[in-house]
C-alpha cells in the first residue's frame, strides 16, 4: 500500500427470490424514476447486472435502510414490460435481521381490491447483502501495514465478481490514485505517505461497476519511541555524545546536533541531515547549538502512492560536560529546547543527550552516566 470515522456509503446486492425484479425503498422514501434498467431510490442507482435478471446491485447507496419503519409508502412504480400483468407493489413491510431486510408485499389483498384472480397473490423476499469496503486500521504510522478488504464478498453469486479496484485520494483533493486492480479482494501494504486520505473500492460485477462506501485514514509521523526504535538511530546518537565528550578541554566545549530523517521506500531507512556543531566557547560561557528550521520534504508534495518520502521527523542536539566548570546546571532539556520543539517551523519531537543526574555539579565526571531526553510537545510532528 503507498499510503494508506467514516464515510458509510455501502452498496448492497438484492436478490428477488419470487420475482426478478422488486422496488425496494428505505424508510420514508420513494421510488422516483425508472430509466433504461436503473430504478433511482433517492441517490442510489439500482442496476441490473448483465446476465443476472435476479441480481439488483446499488451503487452507491447513501442511505441504507437499517432502521425500517413499517409500512413504507411506494409511488406507483413504473413497470417493466414482463411485469405488466402484476399487481403494483404499493405498500411494503420491512424487518431488519443482520445484513438481512425481509419485503413481504400483500399480493392477495392487493388482487381483491383490483378485481384480480387471487391466484395471482405472491410474497416477495428480497435479501439484501452488504457489500463494504473495510479498512484494518483508520490510523497508523509511517510504514506501518494495512489491509483493505471487501467484506460480504463470500455472499455474491459464483462468478458475479470478476475484478476489484482499490483507490486512493488525499483528503480536499478530487484526484483518485489506483492502489491496485485484480481478481483479489483484499490489498495489504505499507504507509509510505504522511496525510489524511480517502480509499475506496470499484467493483465489477459482470461487466457493471459499483462503487463501495468511501473509508477515511490517517497516516502519521513517527512519536519519539518509535524514532528511537529505528534501526542505527540510537547509535547516531551515541556517538555524537561521544564526539561531544571528546571534543571537550579543560579550557572549551562545543554542542552538536543534527535533524532525523526517515526515508520510507522499501523497508524504511532512518538517517541524519543537517548536522552541524555549535561555536566552541570556554568555560564561562553558555554551550549552545543553532537548530535550523525543518528541512523540506523530499518529494515536497508526494501523491498518495509515491513509492517513498524522504521526512523530517525529529531533530538532535548534546549538551556539554560540566567537568572543568564552575558552578552548576539542571539536566536535560531547557528552555529554548522546549520552545524550538513547538515553533511552528519545526514542529517535531526532539532529542537531548545529557546527563543522568537532575543537577549536575561543577567538576561533575566527564564518563558519568548519560542518557537520551525526549522533547516534547509535539509528540510527532503534525500530519499534514
Amino acid at each position: 500500500m503507498k499510503i494508506f470515522r467514516s464515510k458509510r456509503n455501502v452498496f448492497a446486492l438484492c436478490l428477488a427470490a419470487i420475482l426478478p425484479f422488486a422496488w425496494v425503498s428505505g424508510a420514508d422514501t420513494t421510488v422516483t424514476s425508472l430509466k433504461g434498467n436503473k430504478v433511482t431510490v433517492q441517490d442510489a442507482n439500482l442496476i441490473a447486472i448483465p446476465g443476472h435478471d435476479d441480481i439488483l446491485v446499488v451503487s452507491p447507496i447513501n442511505q441504507l435502510p437499517l432502521n425500517i419503519s413499517p409500512n413504507v409508502s411506494f409511488e406507483e412504480a413504473p413497470k417493466w414490460e414482463w411485469v405488466e400483468t402484476r399487481p403494483k407493489p404499493m405498500e411494503a413491510t420491512f424487518s431488519s435481521n443482520n445484513h438481512e431486510v425481509k419485503v413481504e408485499v400483500d399480493f392477495e389483498t392487493k388482487a381483491k381490491k383490483n378485481n384480480l384472480d387471487a391466484d395471482d397473490a405472491e410474497t416477495v423476499i428480497v435479501r439484501l447483502l452488504m457489500l463494504e469496503l473495510e479498512v484494518e486500521k483508520d490510523q497508523l504510522v509511517l510504514l506501518e501495514e494495512n489491509t483493505l478488504s471487501i467484506e460480504g464478498k463470500n455472499n455474491l453469486p459464483s462468478g458475479v465478481l470478476d475484478s476489484v479496484k482499490f483507490e486512493i485520494k488525499r483528503d480536499g483533493e478530487t484526484a483518485w490514485y489506483e492502489i491496485q486492480d485484480g481478481p483479489k479482494t483484499e490489498f495489504t501494504g505499507k504507509a509510505r505517505v504522511a496525510g489524511t486520505f480517502i480509499v475506496r473500492a470499484t467493483l465489477d460485477l459482470s461487466g457493471t461497476e459499483v462503487l463501495t462506501n468511501e473509508e477515511e485514514i490517517e497516516v502519521k509521523f513517527p512519536n519519539p519511541t518509535e524514532i528511537l526504535s529505528g534501526s542505527g538511530v540510537r547509535a547516531r546518537m551515541d556517538q555524537a555524545w561521544a564526539d561531544t565528550k571528546n571534543a571537550t578541554t579543560s579550557t572549551s566545549r562545543r554542542e552538536e546536533g543534527y535533524w532525523i530523517a526517515l526515508d520510507t521506500d522499501g523497508n524504511g531507512t532512518y538517517a541524519i541531515s543537517h548536522h552541524s556543531t555549535g561555536p566552541v566557547v570556554d568555560n564561562d560561557t553558555t554551550a549552545s547549538w543553532s537548530l535550523p528550521f525543518r528541512p523540506a520534504d523530499n518529494p515536497a508534495n508526494p501523491t498518495p502512492i509515491e513509492d517513498g518520502v524522504v521526512y523530517s521527523v525529529g531533530w538532535f542536539h548534546t549538551h556539554t560536560p560540566m567537568t572543568y566548570r564552575i558552578g552548576s546546571r539542571l539536566s536535560g532539556p531547557s528552555g529554548p529546547d522546549q520552545s524550538a520543539a513547538t515553533n511552528s517551523n519545526i514542529d517535531s519531537p526532539g532529542f537531548a543527550y545529557d546527563y543522568e543526574v537532575s543537577v549536575i555539579p561543577s567538576g561533575h565526571p566527564i564518563d558519568s552516566s548519560a542518557k537520551v531526553y525526549n522533547i516534547t510537545p509535539p509528540d510527532r510532528r503534525t500530519t499534514p
